[in-house]
């Protein structure tokens, strides 16, 4: 029972991961467009577009990164709290999903690291 539900739990992380590429993007668009006069004071002093560009990416990994940091242990536990409501003696949610043997703690640190690229 718990293998078939497998996909659906994948696809549930999926859908997560792309929201959280439109939440990223939206955040980090507002975050810009609030900063239009203190980026153009810069441009005015004499920076650099890629200077600028550069702080504004690191900004960006700064937050995604302590945005990761924050929300891995709370994640965490909120699926437990599901998991425990969900659970019944007839089905139960799988406490860890296993995706492939292969898969592992890199496979956390690959998808952590793209994010924060595309942050």
């Amino acid at each position: 029972m718990i293998q078939q539900n497998n996909p659906v739990f994948i696809m549930f992380i999926i859908c997560a991961v792309i929201l959280s590429f439109g939440a990223m993007f939206t955040i980090s668009s507002i975050n810009i467009y609030e900063r239009t006069r203190e980026l153009a004071t810069l441009k005015v002093l004499g920076y650099q577009k890629n200077k600028i560009n550069r702080i504004i990416f690191v900004e960006n990994i700064i937050l995604t990164t302590f945005a990761v940091i924050v929300a891995w242990p709370i994640s965490g536990y909120m699926y437990s709290l599901v998991v425990e409501a969900l659970s019944s003696t007839n089905q139960q949610i799988p406490d860890r999903l296993r995706f492939n043997n292969r898969l592992g703690n890199r496979t956390y640190i690959c998808i952590d690291d793209h994010i924060k690229f595309i942050a």
